[in-house]
């Protein structure tokens, strides 16, 4: 995904399926942020994410705190599928 796409709302479009249109949104957002495009959210690229959509800036326990519960390894980060 280019930084050129514009990721609409989530209700946005109408007939699709809720739950396949819930993935699509988050397949786009972590791909936004995904920048060395390995598939993994790292620290760096999760902190990106709160900061854009919260304002907040995470700190490392945070997100070692969050791949745990996730079942990822912080060196790696967090997977989407």
């Amino acid at each position: 995904m280019s930084s050129s796409q514009t990721i609409s709302p989530i209700f946005a479009e109408e007939n699709i399926d809720f739950s396949q249109q819930f993935k699509d949104k988050v397949r786009a957002i972590h791909e936004l942020f995904d920048k060395d495009g390995d598939g993994f959210l790292n620290f760096e690229e999760l902190r990106s994410l709160q900061l854009t959509t919260s304002g907040q800036k995470m700190d490392e326990t945070h997100y070692v705190m969050a791949c745990r519960a996730l079942d990822c390894h912080p060196k790696q980060g967090l997977l989407l599928d």
